[in-house]
């Protein structure tokens, strides 16, 4: 019989709730409790999946049945409820971003490892198997040398945010699109391409009734010399895409077409012919949370741990220092 790790989650609205969700189907984990502010939210989620309801954080930590904890909380939360984690000896999985600031995630990072205390925080857009295939064809050079690089991950959520959600704020979501979505695309392209060099960004509120940015752009020049380009909006018709150019071919990535094809190298300046790869539509969330379960009972290391993560906010961070001081920021003199 498989062996299972008790579980407890905060946040279990929203993307909660897809978490919940996947804790209720993984191998290896069984959810032993929930917890929300609201009494009526946190007994209806404990009903639900048969597990404790909890109102009070601090009383679900001191449940010594628990060895993990999944945070799912609002972006400005994550620091203080990882160093209560820490201090009763639970595991963590956190939800992306690790927290709102480098400082506040290197803190929490040393905090953990001073405790040997597991904290893997949720970057699952790298485990998608159409992400792993293009790693794959990037690595064996199946489009030549790496030249540059789109990713764009955008809505227009922000458009429908009001004052009573914290993504309006600035001081909990500062950079609106880019912690949320960039966050993301910036992970994405450390896995591919390696670590960051510098940046330069345009971060700004154009349109959304939010005292947070609705649109960020920046341009990333990579430690390898190669370039890549992060668009994220909240404020147009949704688009997800990821294209890769290299000296030889071109890899391209549609999230909502559920396409990934490969563009052959040109002849004459004509378009090359452009062929399909197949992949398979699998449960990321699913999958991080599992892996989660085994890092806590082999005592194994995270694929997304908080260095990845850290090293991803550091150029969200580096991209809102740009945009105040209006020039390229050094993202190596950031990141761990």
């Amino acid at each position: 019989m498989t062996q299972r790790v008790k579980i407890g989650i905060v946040g279990i609205g929203g993307y909660g709730k897809k978490l919940t969700d996947a804790i209720s189907r993984a191998k290896n984990l069984e959810l032993a409790a929930c917890c929300h502010p609201k009494k009526e939210t946190a007994e209806e989620c404990a009903e639900k999946y048969r597990c404790r309801p909890f109102c009070d954080f601090e009383e679900m930590l001191k449940d010594e049945k628990i060895n993990g904890v999944i945070i799912a909380t609002p972006n400005h939360l994550h620091c203080e409820q990882i160093k209560a984690c820490a201090r009763n000896k639970k595991n963590i999985f956190v939800e992306k971003p690790i927290t709102n600031k480098l400082e506040e995630a290197e803190e929490v990072i040393r905090e953990c490892e001073n405790k040997d205390i597991i904290m893997m925080v949720g970057h699952n857009f790298r485990r998608g198997d159409a992400m792993r295939k293009m790693k794959q064809y990037i690595d064996n050079k199946k489009i030549g040398d790496f030249v540059s690089a789109e990713i764009n991950i955008s809505h227009s959520g922000g458009m429908k945010f009001d004052k009573n959600q914290w993504r309006y704020y600035r001081d909990k979501c500062p950079g609106g699109p880019l912690i949320m979505a960039g966050v993301h695309a910036a992970e994405l392209s450390n896995y591919f391409f390696g670590p960051a060099k510098r940046v330069v960004a345009r971060v700004k509120n154009l349109y959304a009734p939010t005292e947070t940015e609705d649109t960020s752009m920046l341009l990333l020049e990579l430690e390898s010399g190669g370039v890549v380009y992060i668009c994220n909006n909240y404020n147009v018709p949704a688009t997800y895409f990821l294209r890769v150019y290299g000296t030889k071919g071109i890899l391209e990535y549609n999230y909502y077409k559920k396409t990934l094809t490969i563009q052959a190298e040109d002849t004459n300046r004509e378009q090359g012919a452009i062929e399909s790869i197949d992949f398979k539509q699998n449960d990321t969330i699913l999958e991080q949370l599992e892996e989660f379960g085994s890092c806590i009972l082999g005592g194994k290391k995270p694929e997304t741990d908080g260095k990845a993560a850290f090293n991803a906010l550091a150029i969200v961070e580096a991209a809102l220092l740009s945009q105040k001081e209006n020039k390229f920021i050094e993202v190596k003199k950031l990141a761990l």
